[in-house]
C-alpha cells in the first residue's frame, strides 16, 4: 500500500496482523520520498533533506511517531519505485479502467508490478487478467 506519513499503513497493518498474522504487509514509496523505508532501515525516525513532489500525496520528509512505532512491528517490507514506474502504473490504470490516477494513487500498482517482477510469483498478464473487467 502507498506510504506517506505512515498513518494508513500503520492502521491497516495493525488490523491485518491481528486477524491474519501470516499475511505480509508491504508498503510502497517513491524512491525520492522514502521517509518510512529510511526510518525502518535506520531503526528510528529520520528527516529526509527533501521530498519529491511528483507523488505529492505521499511526499513527506518524516513519518509520524506512532505510525513508525506500529510499522516497525507490523510492516514486513517496503518497496521503492521510481517516477517512470509510477507513470507506467498511471498508464496501466488508464488502459485497464479509463480512470486517471494521480501519482500517489498509482503507487500501489507500481509497487505490485515491481514486486511481481522481483519475486516471479505472478506475471503482469496474470494480474491484468484478474483486474480487467469481463
Amino acid at each position: 500500500m502507498p506510504v506517506g506519513g505512515g498513518g494508513l499503513i500503520a492502521g491497516i497493518a495493525a488490523y491485518i496482523k491481528a486477524v491474519s498474522p501470516e499475511t505480509r504487509v508491504i508498503g510502497v514509496e517513491p524512491d525520492d520520498s522514502n521517509a518510512m523505508q529510511a526510518a525502518l532501515a535506520a531503526g528510528e525516525r529520520v528527516i529526509l533533506p527533501s521530498a519529491s513532489l511528483f507523488a505529492d500525496g505521499v511526499a513527506v520528509r518524516q513519518v509520524g511517531a506512532e505510525p513508525f512505532r506500529i510499522a516497525r512491528v507490523c510492516v514486513d517490507e517496503m518497496i521503492l519505485v521510481n517516477t517512470d514506474e509510477i507513470c507506467a502504473a498511471i498508464k496501466d490504470i488508464f488502459e485497464d479502467t479509463r480512470g486517471i490516477a494521480e501519482p500517489a494513487g498509482a503507487l500501489g500498482v507500481a509497487g505490485l508490478t515491481r514486486w511481481v517482477e522481483r519475486t516471479g510469483r505472478a506475471t503482469a498478464s496474470w494480474w491484468r487478467s484478474r483486474a480487467a473487467p469481463t
